[in-house]
């Protein structure tokens, strides 16, 4: 689990530990030695993810992961603290100026209402912890059309996150549910790699397990990138799975499946997709299905659906809200241009902090239907 440098992730949180400290000890009794433990408390709050990264796993030793899954407890319960605090503040000014509240600057209140907010913040992060970590819950996506003959399963799997402090029975519990929907075919999303090789060989070789009688499939994510591409996708085929680079297959007669590169991490990675090459093979009347790792809109919108990972639903706060303003497809279905359809699935891991609040895990089950006429 990296989180990333210095200068974005700790930074971050030094501003957020900042305006905790601003409300939680200069709006108290406490005496000013005390306020000073709290700074230094707040401060290695905030560099505080910089001791889960990948440079001190040798330090750790055997409880790397178990370090890491705290870092990020802490840590991001303290974000968590400080998105409700200041989102409690603002209703609180605005009951306060009609009336109906006491001060926000009474010191006496405040130190009441802190303590329940912290109390509340505690039990989320604890939730959002074990919802990270759990195996994920299935969803089952129903989609109709006149071009499907008989229901055909297809199972998504997007960003599975493959990391060296994922428990590989994480892994197999994942297999295991996927497996027992019994799916025609699989399709891995992208994001399954997120670590060098061969410190996940373990999880690799667990996915291997993954059965379904019209085989595996996979597109690249951004993540395949930052772990190396070509070695990436090398790793995947040698599991027996097919790769959909800008090309596709026929599942069956009345069905197509198309997949192409990440489309955000194409000019670091060289692979630009490219949709009419993508489904030059389909033959006129079948059902196109489109596997895309980052959900989006084509000029040339020439599927039926797209499925797509990438957003992890926002994964938790304050994320979510920040994404609800800049990502047009976040999670759930939505239509797109040219009658397509598009599921953003939230995903079933996460990079970073493994922890999520408001956007589940999920292993997606699509159910292709035939659309029964009336």
């Amino acid at each position: 689990m990296n989180f990333g440098i210095l200068s974005s992730t700790s930074i971050i949180g030094f501003i957020a530990m900042g305006i905790l400290f601003v409300r939680y000890a200069m709006f108290s009794n406490v005496p000013w030695w005390g306020k000073l433990m709290m700074l230094v408390l707040f401060t290695g709050i905030g560099f505080l993810p910089q001791l889960g990264r990948y440079e001190f796993e040798d330090f750790w030793g055997r409880a790397h992961p178990v370090i890491c899954n705290i870092i990020s407890f802490v840590y991001m319960t303290a974000i968590i603290l400080m998105t409700i605090t200041l989102l409690r503040d603002a209703v609180w000014i605005i009951l306060y100026l009609c009336g109906v509240a006491p001060s926000p600057m009474d010191i006496t209140v405040v130190l009441r209402v802190n303590l329940v907010t912290v109390a509340v913040a505690v039990v989320m992060g604890a939730y959002a912890l074990y919802a990270g970590l759990r195996t994920p819950a299935v969803r089952v996506v129903t989609v109709t059309s006149p071009k499907i003959t008989a229901e055909y399963t297809v199972a998504a799997l997007p960003d599975l996150h493959f990391q060296r402090t994922m428990s590989p029975r994480r892994v197999q519990k994942i297999v295991d549910k996927t497996n027992a929907q019994n799916p025609n075919a699989v399709i891995l999303l992208g994001d399954t790699i997120d670590d060098a090789l061969e410190r996940i060989t373990v999880h690799m070789a667990l996915l291997q397990n993954l059965s379904a009688p019209d085989g595996v499939y996979f597109v690249t994510g951004n993540h395949e990138t930052y772990s190396g591409y070509d070695a990436s996708v090398a790793a995947l085929k040698n599991l027996g799975f097919t790769f959909l680079e800008n090309s596709g297959v026929s599942l069956r007669s009345d069905i197509y499946l198309g997949g192409f590169p990440d489309i955000h991490s194409s000019r670091r990675s060289g692979h630009r997709y490219d949709m009419a090459k993508t489904f030059a093979d389909a033959t006129p009347g079948q059902f196109r299905l489109l596997a895309s790792h980052t959900p989006g809109s084509f000029r040339e919108n020439v599927f039926d659906f797209e499925i797509a990972g990438h957003t992890h639903g926002g994964q938790i706060i304050p994320i979510i809200f920040l994404m609800y303003l800049h990502a047009p497809y976040l999670a759930g279905e939505y239509d797109l241009d040219g009658g397509a359809r598009l599921y953003v699935s939230r995903g079933i891991s996460q990079g970073g902090p493994q922890m999520r609040l408001f956007a589940p895990t999920e292993i997606t089950i699509i159910k292709l239907t035939p659309q029964i006429k009336e």
